[in-house]
C-alpha cells in the first residue's frame, strides 16, 4: 500500500506516520543516550510547520522520490488551489475569512504524507551530518530531535535550520 511506501522513504528519520513511532523515537533516544553517557539530546519543532511549507516544493515533493512520482496529479490536484477554511464546529461554524494558500491544512489526510516528504530531504542530510558522531535525527513529523555529542548536535541544529528554510520552514 501506499502508506508502506510513504513509510518506507522517509523511514527511519520520520516516524510520524509509522504504527508506534513515538515509541521508536524515545526508545531510540533512551537507548543511544545509555549506551552513550556523554551524548546530549536536543528537541525543537518547525514554526507553523504544516501551514508555512513552500506550496510549490510540497506539490513536488513527490517527484524527488521514483516509487511516488505517480502521485504527482494527485499531489497537484489536492492542495493546489487556495483551500476554503472553516473554523468552530456544529452550528457555530464560522468563515474566518482568508484561505489556504501556504503549505497544507493539518489534519487533512494528506497533509502528513506530503508535508513528511517535503522535510525529507533535510532530515536525511541532518540524520547523516549527525552519523558521522554517532549520532542521529528523528522526527515525529515536525517535532525534530537530535541526539549525539553536543558539540555535533549544536551544529547539526544550525544546519538544518539552513535546509528547513530553503523549503520555507523555521526550526524554533
Amino acid at each position: 500500500p501506499l502508506h508502506d511506501v510513504f513509510n518506507d522513504v522517509t523511514f527511519p528519520t520520520q516516524c510520524g506516520r509509522e504504527k508506534g513511532g513515538i515509541t521508536v523515537v524515545v526508545a531510540g533516544i533512551q537507548l543511544t543516550l545509555e549506551q552513550n553517557t556523554s551524548f546530549a539530546v536536543s528537541s525543537l519543532d518547525v514554526r507553523n510547520a504544516f501551514n508555512e511549507g513552500n506550496r510549490d516544493k510540497i506539490l513536488d515533493a513527490p517527484c524527488n522520490e521514483p516509487r511516488l512520482r505517480g502521485m504527482y496529479v494527485y499531489a497537484h490536484r489536492l492542495p493546489a488551489n487556495p483551500s476554503y477554511i472553516g473554523m468552530g464546529s456544529g452550528t457555530s461554524l464560522f468563515d474566518p475569512g482568508f484561505r489556504c494558500e501556504k503549505g497544507v491544512q493539518q489534519g487533512a489526510p494528506e497533509a502528513s504524507f506530503l508535508f513528511n516528504l517535503l522535510i525529507h530531504a533535510a532530515n536525511k542530510e541532518t540524520n547523516d551530518q549527525l552519523a558521522q558522531d554517532g549520532g542521529s535525527l528523528l522526527a515525529i513529523h515536525d517535532d525534530t530531535y537530535f541526539v549525539g555529542p553536543p558539540e555535533a548536535v549544536f551544529r547539526a541544529e544550525s544546519d538544518h535550520a539552513q535546509r528547513l528554510a530553503r523549503v520555507g520552514l523555521i526550526l524554533q
